[in-house]
């Protein structure tokens, strides 16, 4: 009979510490999502009608060549940011879809795909190049993360998709596709 309340005693307690640490878990969650929340909660979906979200902030960063590229030299035209590492699996696996979106936004003329780096260096990313063939991305590099902490990217890939204002349209986390991406730059085109 001991024995069974011990086991009953026992039970409530893990019970209860692991009730204690999915509350603390959830919490925490939260509170980073709050965090996020503002930028997430202005962008827009498709059933949402026209509104402008927020001005994403402006960045100056060195390409692979080492030339400065500001994103606001692309003021007038979509810009698609792509914020990625090369030891992201799914970054890697969306990388065609944005080349063959660079390709067809070079040809139209009125939208860029920038595929910012995060804290690698150039030589690892050139080194990453090599092996892929990506003539039609821009990639950028935000050695110090200092880009990508503005933006609230926290996890990779994340894409920002901004109107030819500067202004924020829509938010991506996680891997997409291309039709997703065009999908959205045709609203904007409209």
């Amino acid at each position: 009979m001991k024995k069974a309340g011990n086991v009953i005693f026992w039970a409530v307690v893990v019970g209860t510490v692991l009730t204690a640490l999915y509350t603390f878990y959830n919490k925490s969650k939260q509170d980073t999502e709050a965090k996020q929340a503002p930028r997430m909660q202005q962008t827009r979906t498709v059933q949402e009608p026209h509104q402008e979200g927020p001005q994403v902030p402006d960045f100056e960063l060195k390409d692979i060549n080492g030339d400065s590229v500001k994103l606001s030299d692309y003021r007038g035209k979509v810009v698609v940011i792509n914020f990625w590492t090369t030891w992201c699996r799914y970054c890697i696996e969306e990388m065609p879809d944005f080349n063959e979106l660079g390709g067809e936004f070079e040809k139209a003329g009125d939208a860029v795909v920038l595929a910012v780096n995060v804290q690698e260096g150039a030589d690892v990313v050139k080194s990453f190049l090599k092996k892929k063939e990506l003539p039609f991305l821009k990639i950028l590099l935000d050695e110090t993360g200092e880009v990508a902490v503005s933006y609230g990217v926290s996890g990779y890939p994340n894409t920002y998709i901004v109107d030819k204002n500067g202004k924020l349209y829509k938010y991506i986390p996680g891997k997409t596709n291309k039709k997703t991406v065009l999908d959205f730059v045709n609203e904007i085109r409209r």
